[in-house]
């Protein structure tokens, strides 16, 4: 009979076990493995447990020793004989994933496995694996542009203290730079909030659909406006200044890192 092993999780596991439970790009395995633990830390006993996963008791037994031994990592899919290039060190891991969410090499519109293999010496094969696992899809990635202005520190506490803190009986208009002028960072349209209703009419109207002639997209547009103005959702800036430039900050570091 299976060792019967008592489960428990702290509140960091059990929230890291629930995501690994409910996101859809993780592995079969490790999702099965982690719903083991959560029932099991709920204090469902192994036979049912084996019956409401699909699995053996002793498969059960094996995958609770395995969190008791190694906690959530335990739990990772482990390499398979034959396959040599499963066993990638830590770092190599980490560097595999900062290239993937990295702006691609020149000439080039996103990483591909073989592309990230040859960076780093694995084959394309292991380089899928390792993305998959971490639910890294660099061919659905948007790259985000990092902007480099010299002053973007002080524009960023300017416009966002205007936002936040607008003068008395003002009005804070926000227009697109290229008709007017450019204030904010190079790079950093996303601070002008004209961007954010952009956002949402490429999204809500433009996204999927074509138009056989210029009057016919003007007609689209103008129906969209005319619906929005009916009930307008007016724009309100919550993060200070402070936190994006902390965050700018970590992603230039994390470019740098990645990209040497």
């Amino acid at each position: 009979m299976p060792r019967a092993y008592e489960i428990t999780t702290t509140r960091s596991q059990r929230k890291t076990l629930e995501t690994l439970a409910s996101r859809a790009s993780a592995p079969a395995g490790l999702v099965r493995r982690a719903r083991v633990i959560l029932l099991s830390a709920a204090a469902m006993n192994s036979v049912d447990i084996a019956a409401v996963v699909e699995l053996s008791r002793e498969a059960v037994a094996r995958i609770r020793r395995r969190f008791v031994e190694d906690g959530v990592a335990g739990l990772d899919d482990r390499p398979k004989a034959g396959r040599k290039d499963h066993a990638v060190a830590p770092a190599t891991v980490e560097r595999v994933v900062q290239l993937a969410l990295s702006p691609p090499p020149a000439g080039r519109s996103r990483w591909t496995t073989r592309l990230l293999g040859r960076e780093v010496g694995l084959t394309s094969g292991c380089i899928s694996d390792i993305l998959r696992t971490h639910g890294v899809k660099p061919h659905l990635t948007r790259t985000f542009k990092v902007s480099h202005d010299p002053q973007f520190a002080e524009k960023v506490t300017d416009v966002v203290g205007l936002y936040l803190h607008p003068p008395e009986h003002a009005v804070v208009l926000c227009v697109d730079e290229k008709v007017t002028f450019h204030y904010t960072p190079t790079s950093a349209a996303w601070l002008n909030q004209i961007e954010g209703f952009f956002g949402i009419l490429a999204k809500q109207a433009l996204s999927l659909t074509d138009f056989g002639s210029k009057r016919a997209l003007r007609d689209h547009l103008v129906a969209y406006l005319r619906t929005w103005n009916r009930n307008p959702t007016p724009f309100e800036w919550t993060k200070p200044a402070k936190a994006l430039i902390r965050s700018h900050k970590r992603m230039c570091d994390l470019i740098s890192t990645a990209v040497h």
